[in-house]
């Protein structure tokens, strides 16, 4: 992964959630543990049915920090298709707690930035270009001091930020901005997928790996799903695992993929897709597959003799046993 530079995410949104009860209604409603998250961290979490399957995913940003976790307020970032919907369902549950759930998407430009140029931004914060993930940016140069960044899991050799900055706030000058589709090529490169609208109820969160890169706490108290969750992880239940793949004819979500030679039905779904983002590079899915087929080296796309999918180890571990 060599492509660098700034990408305005356009297709992701902010639900901005305040009140003195901010944390402890998130705690009860999704897979993190919203209480016990350190200082100037953000967090990736699950929105799941009382099944245990994702409605949506997001990345939880703090804003207005204090000493007490349980007093802080966050913009939750997830695509924006599915903003509404969630903002819906969730003030569904506000009852007499003391929150409010805004679509702030038109209040925030969403940006990503990857490779060399989330590295010079980290060393301007002071901070290495491993940086642990879900870190938040104090200083983003060389953006406004009203923006705020948290460093995400990164690509192979990759580093990669996600960034806040007021709507009302001028673009830096001279951006470097990214090639075309850097930031979906980033994505899938760094094996962590997002629930789009096509695939909300279909997954529950250890399908796309989630409690392998920190989107699950298992300790902490009862949210929607969370049994079924729990079951899943501690009773062996786990029979999906979402993998890399890459192809050299375009990949959407949805396609379904095959055991080559195999007339029989489907081993996975592609979750999520990008195509190149420079020459000589092919087009690479995010693919949710039974746990068997994870040990083939190839797969075959819309059928059993179709197209040729080459799989690919992920950039974490596997958490097994928690």
């Amino acid at each position: 992964m060599t492509c660098q530079g700034w990408s305005a995410l356009h297709d992701w949104g902010v639900i901005q959630v305040r009140g003195a009860d901010a944390a402890t209604f998130l705690q009860q409603q999704l897979s993190q543990d919203f209480l016990l998250v350190p200082a100037h961290t953000a967090r990736l979490a699950a929105y799941c049915s009382p099944k245990g399957r994702m409605l949506a995913s997001v990345v939880a940003i703090p804003v207005e920090e204090g000493q007490d976790p349980g007093q802080r307020q966050w913009n939750l970032v997830l695509p924006r298709d599915l903003v509404e919907p969630m903002r819906k369902r969730l003030s569904l549950f506000v009852l007499r707690a003391k929150v409010t759930l805004t679509d702030a998407s038109a209040d925030w430009q969403v940006w990503g930035a990857v490779g060399h140029t989330a590295s010079a931004t980290l060393a301007a914060a002071g901070l290495p270009a491993d940086a642990p993930a879900w870190t938040c940016l104090d200083k983003v140069a060389p953006w406004p001091s009203s923006c705020v960044a948290t460093v995400l899991p990164p690509a192979p050799q990759c580093p990669r930020l996600l960034l806040l900055c007021p709507s009302s706030q001028p673009l830096p000058n001279d951006l470097t901005m990214a090639p075309p589709h850097t930031w979906d090529w980033a994505e899938v490169a760094s094996g962590i997928a997002h629930v789009p609208a096509l695939h909300t109820e279909a997954f529950v969160p250890q399908m796309l790996n989630f409690e392998s890169v920190g989107g699950v706490s298992f300790k902490k108290g009862c949210y929607p799903g969370q049994e079924v969750v729990a079951r899943s992880q501690f009773r062996g239940a786990i029979k999906r695992r979402t993998v890399r793949a890459s192809a050299a004819l375009p990949l959407h979500p949805g396609d379904e993929v095959y055991e080559p030679g195999q007339a029989r039905e489907p081993v996975g779904v592609v979750v999520q897709s990008a195509p190149p983002c420079a020459d000589g590079l092919p087009h690479v899915a995010l693919v949710c597959v039974q746990t068997e087929a994870m040990a083939l080296p190839q797969l075959s796309l819309g059928q059993a003799d179709g197209p040729a999918m080459t799989l690919h180890g992920l950039p974490y571990p596997l958490l097994e046993d928690i």
